[in-house]
């Protein structure tokens, strides 16, 4: 319920910058946090096939990004102009690998915020640390390094075409 959204909300408002956030779910009030609409997707991974759930309206194997972005962007007011991307730390945690999971997967989905939602800038955040994730993620940490590397040589390659795209170091 608001998850990182929360903290982002008093940030933004504490320094007067209006915003709105959009998406078909929404998430309880808490306290002063009241942009509760949002596209969060607990257990996401980037490409087929999805490994928790269910999770909103989606099976499990159904909870992955290049399936859930075309369903919210179908939506006309679900059209961001700015979109930060939590994603990978799932994929990598169930062993997947990091090279096609950036240049493969990753790409497409780039792909389908450029064509969805054209002039969307997007925000896409390292993963920051599996050591202590959810149990057995640990013993694919070693693959984040290499997730991150190959995820921002593509970002790079995509800005220098001149899509609206940056990455996220938190």
């Amino acid at each position: 319920n608001g998850a990182w959204r929360a903290p982002l909300q008093l940030l933004l408002d504490t320094r007067g910058i209006a915003f709105t956030n959009v998406g078909r779910y929404s998430s309880a009030a808490q306290g002063s946090f009241t942009k509760l609409r949002h596209e969060g997707f607990c257990g996401a991974v980037v490409a087929a096939p999805g490994a928790f759930g269910p999770v909103h309206s989606y099976a499990s194997q159904d909870n992955y990004l290049l399936k859930i972005v075309p369903d919210a962007l179908r939506i006309p007011i679900n059209r961001p102009d700015l979109v930060l991307v939590l994603i990978g730390a799932n994929d990598l945690g169930q062993g997947r690998n990091p090279y096609p999971l950036a240049t493969n997967d990753l790409a497409s989905l780039l792909e389908l915020f450029r064509t969805n939602a054209p002039g969307a800038h997007i925000l896409l955040a390292k993963p920051t640390s599996l050591e202590n994730a959810t149990p057995g993620y640990g013993a694919y940490a070693t693959n984040k390094p290499h997730y991150n590397t190959a995820s921002a040589a593509l970002l790079d390659n995509r800005a220098s075409a001149g899509h609206n795209v940056f990455l996220a170091d938190i």
